[in-house]
């Protein structure tokens, strides 16, 4: 009587390799592009927060711009009284975009934030709020800001 072996032959094994080769070609590629979607996420939240704060103080004194502050190039920064109470992307964990204002007059403002980082890889690439709620995102390659684009799906 002959005796029968017990475990996997290597064609066994190495079909098994190749299903989970195929399983983590699918899978990391989604998992990598859902983690940037949620830390662009995070990013819009405080982009659109920061945008509430503005207009708060547009609200309050009808002028965008910080009160008691003359110089031009001191008005373009990001709410906040010190450094540390400005906004930053995420407002939590280790940063993945560069919060800038830019264009303050009494009347507008541009909100961007550019990703940097493992967040580079990000499809959507800058992205960029303004004064009329009016949202950009440049895809990638980066192009110039142009609220007349539509961000389709980056917002």
């Amino acid at each position: 009587m002959k005796q029968r072996q017990k475990g996997f032959n290597l064609i066994e094994l190495m079909v098994v390799v190749a299903v989970l080769a195929v399983l983590a070609a699918i899978a990391i590629p989604i998992y990598q592009e859902y983690i940037l979607r949620a830390k662009r996420n995070a990013c819009q939240a405080v982009m659109v927060a920061t945008s509430g704060v503005l207009e708060r103080r547009h609200s309050a004194a009808s002028d965008y711009k910080k009160p008691g502050v003359t110089a031009a190039d001191d008005q373009n920064h990001l709410p906040g009284d010190t450094a540390a109470d400005r906004p930053t992307c995420p407002e939590k964990g280790p940063k993945t975009y560069d919060l800038t204002i830019s264009g303050v007059t009494a009347s507008t403002w541009v909100l961007t934030a550019t990703p940097f980082g493992g967040q580079a890889a990000d499809k959507c690439g800058v992205l960029a709020i303004n004064s009329y709620g009016q949202k950009f995102a440049s895809g990638l390659p980066a192009t110039a800001v142009d609220f007349t684009q539509d961000p389709g799906s980056c917002w």
